[in-house]
């Protein structure tokens, strides 16, 4: 097809291995880049200047990390740990170090299309209630939520919390982060019976959200089940 035409419907995982193939195009072609032509501002944390602009080198960190989700989606656990070597993954760094998408009131920009003011009686985010009957003593992701004056219902919901991550009109949104990657790693070695490893990696994230280390099996359904958990409060 020509540039402005759709291509040729595919599966899923047909479309999963395009995806990967671009990605992997696209590294080939920042591995041999030593600088963009326009500015650039996709860090958080630790990712980037303190403007939050990063490098070729960085964008190329990002660009295996978007590459490990996608072998993760195709269930290539060696791939995935294969593109992780070339990310941003650290193991000791802040989990919420990453890539964000961000946004502003200048003109031509956009806000936060998923920040609403708390307690609103308007559009809004509820969250789940299960989020935190479910969710263990300590765990400081709690304070993602905020409990509302009053239960709603809104779109077939009822709750008494709001979603309270997004703190104001111009918070930035995260496209990948440490957190992930290592979450990503911790299955991808569940998956590849390497037990030990992938609680390294679990208890990194359950020591960051207040918790204690993981007590469960080192077997691949115990450990992949508490992947599936803090990747719900993550």
């Amino acid at each position: 097809p020509g540039a402005d035409e759709a291509g040729a419907l595919v599966g899923y995982d047909a479309a999963l291995d395009r995806i990967a193939d671009i990605l992997d195009d696209a590294a080939d072609d920042l591995a041999d880049g030593t600088s963009f032509f326009f500015a650039t501002s996709l860090g958080q944390g630790d990712l980037g200047d303190d403007d939050g602009s990063l490098t070729v080198a960085e964008y190329r960190q990002v660009n295996r990390a978007l590459a490990a989700r996608v072998d993760l989606y195709r269930e290539d656990w060696s791939g995935a740990l294969s593109a992780l070597d070339g990310s941003f993954l650290d193991a000791s760094g802040d989990p919420e170090t990453g890539a964000y998408h961000t946004f502003s009131t200048g003109a031509g920009d956009v806000l936060n299309p998923f920040f609403f003011p708390l307690d609103g009686g308007g559009d809004g985010t509820l969250a789940h209630p299960s989020y935190v009957s479910d969710i263990a003593a300590g765990d400081n992701r709690i304070a993602k939520v905020v409990q509302r004056s009053a239960a709603r219902t809104f779109d077939g919901l009822t709750s008494g919390y709001d979603v309270g991550v997004y703190t104001s009109p111009t918070a930035p949104l995260p496209i990948v982060t440490n957190a992930e990657l290592l979450l990503i790693r911790a299955e991808a070695n569940a998956q590849l019976s390497r037990g030990a490893q992938a609680k390294a990696d679990l208890d990194r994230i359950r020591t960051a959200a207040g918790l204690g280390p993981y007590t469960g099996a080192l077997t691949t359904g115990p450990l992949v089940d508490e992947v599936l958990r803090q990747r719900r409060y993550e």
